[in-house]
């Protein structure tokens, strides 16, 4: 056989044992025994070591008689704290934040609103008692109390905004006029005002809205903010109206006016002369005039040529002057006043099944008509007329009467109103 089979070579063997020859071996297996160890001792040892329980709830309770003062608690500088405990090992290590409860001592003490601070104290809950309280981080609390008070502010605008002289804006209409603030008493008597502020950049030609945040400020006004505060809203939606803009005439109309009755510009008098309005686009390219509506010229005299009257405009239309009435003055110069007798009456649209009667014997007439042809009017030159197409009456009963005047200028006409008692019956 050859020497290679005589002469095989020998395994190296390996053992556990043989690592503790081993220099390096033996630090490295120290070093994490000492860590074991010290591990153990700690989460053993409890007595000696406490255990620190974390994230306790801290409880505060006011008593009844401040509560039915209506004090509540508005602040508390710190809601959790941390437990050393310590005692019987196996006890400890079950402890949770769970078993334990702080509370604060001492809060017989409120009486009144302002800052206090209270000693806190832990108390067991759970079942497992077989240990020891060494202190509470931090050991005290700081409460603010105060009573609840609600109170309403209206809500100012403090809207800034421009446009050119062609457009008018009309004042910012808010979604809600007043807010409800609820919070501790003592702050919400500082507040004085509420308002929403906004500045608009460009120059406003047509209708914005958008939204504001609603801002609390003292008597001073310096901005309060304390998020203690209860708002009914936070916010507003603002609405800018933005109309066209023109001024127009101011305009006349007659009613009961004699066939050629004209009081040209000369004679009539209108204060304003002209509105300034506003309106949309379309509506406003229509317009052409304002007018004071109907004048009864029965109303107008010599004696009695001066009169106010409203200004109506149309849905839609705003008036910017902010005019609500205008006066209207006629010059009656070379008019004069005369009063006939009227005795005959013309009873006009009759139901055919009646007939009447006008009981008025006379009635005194009051006309006005140019001083060149007043002479030449006379009782024949009236005529009396009784329209009963609206009237519904049986038996006695008192009838408007229209009183027209015929001139030979066609410019006089009477003045007042007038009735006559006409007695109605069937055929």
């Amino acid at each position: 056989m050859s020497n290679r089979q005589n002469n095989p070579k020998k395994k190296k063997s390996f053992g556990i044992p043989k690592l503790f020859y081993n220099d390096r071996f033996v630090l490295i297996f120290s070093i994490l025994a000492a860590i074991v160890l010290w591990f153990i001792m700690a989460t053993v040892n409890t007595n000696e070591r406490p255990r620190i329980i974390y994230n306790v709830p801290i409880e505060v309770t006011l008593p009844d008689s401040a509560v039915e003062e209506g004090y509540t608690i508005y602040g508390q500088n710190e809601t959790q704290a941390s437990v050393s405990i310590k005692g019987n090992s196996l006890t400890v290590n079950q402890i949770k934040s769970g078993d334990l409860q702080i509370v604060a001592q001492d809060v017989s003490s409120v009486t009144h609103a302002g800052e206090y601070t209270f000693t806190l104290v832990a108390v067991k809950k759970g079942q497992l008692t077989d240990y020891e309280v060494v202190s509470i981080e931090p050991g005290t609390v700081v409460v603010e109390v105060d009573k609840t008070k609600e109170t309403t502010l209206p809500i100012e605008s403090r809207i800034n905004y421009t446009t050119d002289e062609n457009h008018y804006v009309s004042a910012p209409e808010l979604s809600a006029s007043s807010v409800k603030l609820t919070g501790p008493e003592t702050v919400i008597n500082r507040v004085a005002k509420a308002a929403v502020e906004y500045n608009v950049r460009e120059n406003l030609q047509e209708t914005r809205t958008f939204q504001a945040k609603i801002n609390l400020y003292d008597a001073q006004n310096n901005l309060i903010q304390d998020n203690r505060i209860t708002m009914s809203a936070e916010n507003v939606d603002v609405t800018l109206t933005v109309l066209n803009r023109k001024e127009l005439p101011v305009t006349l109309r007659y009613r009961n006016q004699p066939p050629n009755f004209n009081l040209d510009s000369s004679r009539l008098k209108i204060t304003p002369e002209k509105l300034d309005i506003g309106a949309s686009a379309d509506m406003i390219n229509e317009l052409t005039e304002i007018s004071l509506g109907e004048f009864d010229l029965s109303r107008l005299s010599p004696d009695s040529a001066g009169f106010t009257m409203d200004i109506v405009l149309p849905d839609g239309v705003r008036n910017l002057s902010n005019v609500t009435t205008a006066a209207v003055e006629f010059d009656l110069s070379g008019y004069a006043v005369k009063t006939l007798d009227v005795t005959g009456f013309n009873i006009r649209n009759l139901d055919t099944s009646k007939r009447a009667t006008v009981t008025t014997r006379t009635l005194s007439v009051t006309i006005v008509a140019p001083q060149s042809e007043i002479d030449a009017i006379t009782a024949d030159s009236l005529s009396a007329d009784i329209d009963m197409s609206n009237i519904n009456v049986s038996g006695n009963a008192e009838v408007p009467v229209a009183v027209t005047v015929n001139s030979a200028s066609g410019s006089a006409w009477a003045y007042g109103s007038y009735t006559v008692n006409i007695n109605v019956r069937s055929r």
